[in-house]
């Protein structure tokens, strides 16, 4: 398991940082799931989550070591968005498990196995469920194919981009 994520160094960042932190810490008290975690910054990171921080890594790198775990956690960007992260998981066809998602929720969770990944709101829950599904090789079989087939089918820029069109021109 590979969860390395920014930290961020402002206010209004304090709850995804307080999640963050929370969630990596339930991974490294778990010994079922052997995981690479941290914070990254590039300034030190103050108070206790400079327990956390390690060195960052450069794109290709982080990318690499996602690809290489069973299961990504996914969690939300800052102010509750919708990371980026979403569609590079989706597109690299991984199974994941995380934070419940609240923008655009409807569209969402309307998609094939969306809730039965993205449904937890706690760092236990998220940290429980990764210890069931990373030895359930059929579901991360299925999940794999849905994400890979619904960013394929549904998410890759150029259906927005049609549906854009079809939307001005109607």
């Amino acid at each position: 398991m590979f969860f390395v994520m920014t930290y961020y160094n402002k206010e209004r960042h304090k709850g995804d940082n307080d999640f963050r932190y929370s969630l990596i810490k339930e991974l490294k008290q778990n010994k079922d799931i052997k995981s690479v975690t941290g914070l990254v910054s590039n300034v030190r990171i103050p108070g206790k989550y400079g327990e956390l921080q390690i060195p960052g890594y450069s794109y290709y790198d982080y990318m690499k070591e996602i690809s290489r775990s069973k299961v990504a956690i996914y969690t939300r960007g800052v102010h509750e968005c919708i990371s980026f992260k979403l569609g590079q998981l989706m597109a690299m066809g991984m199974p994941m498990v995380g934070q419940k998602i609240v923008n655009n929720a409807g569209f969402y969770y309307g998609l094939p196995n969306f809730t039965e990944q993205l449904s937890y709101n706690s760092p236990k829950e998220i940290v429980d469920r990764l210890s069931v599904a990373i030895r359930d090789r059929a579901w991360l079989k299925e999940m794999s194919r849905s994400n890979l087939n619904l960013f394929n089918n549904t998410l890759l820029p150029v259906h927005f981009v049609k549906d854009l069109f079809k939307t001005i021109n109607s």
